[in-house]
């Protein structure tokens, strides 16, 4: 499934041309003649023509360029990887309980996104309540770090 490419710029010519003559008066004060027929009408709307074509052309741009676009600008392309997570989970077990790899999590609240196991776990009713640590010179109580 691949992304919805965005529509980077919906004007039409006629958008375009309704812009240019509403700045008409702001960059060029003595141009008084806006009908159809006034030479200068006539360039606004061949240039909204060549611009509405290139608007088209840039909506429509293949994942090739896209890709060299994105070099350009320093992005770089990465292959795609699973999303890891670490689970938890809550409540009391009565007996241990084994998880083959490969078992589906699904979220209790929120989004429908199934999870899959890629090792065996296994749950046990056991807490952690020390962590004790030896490197060789003794027992260190690491359960404060952890």
């Amino acid at each position: 499934m691949s992304l919805e490419v965005p529509n980077l710029d919906d004007r039409t010519w006629a958008n375009l041309v309704d812009e240019a003559r509403s700045l008409i008066p702001r960059v060029s004060p003595p141009w008084t003649d806006h009908n159809v027929h006034d030479p200068g009408i006539t360039f606004v709307e061949l240039f909204a023509w060549l611009a509405e074509m290139q608007l088209y052309q840039l909506n429509r741009i293949g994942q090739r360029q896209r890709e060299v676009f994105a070099q350009l600008a320093g992005a770089t392309r990465h292959s795609r990887k699973p999303a890891r997570v670490d689970i938890r989970v809550e409540g009391t077990l009565k007996t241990g309980v084994f998880m083959p790899a490969g078992t589906q999590l699904t979220l209790v609240e929120g989004q429908e996104i199934v999870f899959e196991t890629d090792t065996d776990l296994f749950l046990t009713r056991s807490r952690l309540l020390k962590v004790i640590t030896d490197d060789g010179s003794g027992p260190i109580d690491q359960t404060q770090a952890n």
